[in-house]
């Protein structure tokens, strides 16, 4: 399950994301639809709901501190992160992701080459209308699959 996470408390826990290398899935949530100037790409049109934004490190997008430098920065000064997933290891993962999250059809990018400018990727951002257990099921079935770094799950008190 995804539960909500609390912006306030992104900062404290991008410290506690695994210090060791790996791949990481953001899900971050857009109230409302927005125009975002994002870099050299440009002024963008951002439909709201919920994004899924594919990276290597995490962490500094997730302080809040800073300047935005990369594509997911802009993002995420209008969008609150909602989840952070993660796959440990030295094998960088985004692209197969990205190309698992086309196929689907699950998921859409609204702006061709966001955060793939290095690579050749349509985008490292994609859109879906999937949430709870639909969402945690699409991002369990992709390759070399991620998990849950925070929020925890919550045990019934």
């Amino acid at each position: 399950m995804i539960v909500l996470m609390d912006k306030a408390c992104m900062s404290s826990r991008a410290a506690a994301l695994p210090a060791a290398r790996g791949s990481y899935l953001l899900v971050a949530e857009l109230g409302a639809t927005a125009w975002i100037l994002v870099g050299a790409l440009g002024r963008r049109c951002f439909p709201a709901g919920l994004y899924l934004g594919l990276r290597a490190r995490a962490g500094r997008h997730l302080s809040g501190r800073g300047t935005a430098r990369w594509h997911i920065d802009y993002l995420l000064q209008r969008a609150a992160v909602r989840a952070v997933w993660v796959r440990e290891g030295n094998r960088r993962l985004e692209c197969q992701w990205a190309g698992a999250l086309a196929r689907s059809g699950a998921a859409q990018s609204p702006v061709l080459r966001f955060g793939a400018s290095d690579c050749r990727c349509a985008s490292h951002l994609w859109r879906t209308e999937l949430c709870g257990g639909d969402l945690e099921a699409l991002l369990r079935g992709l390759p070399f699959a991620p998990c849950c770094a925070w929020p925890e799950k919550k045990t019934p008190e």
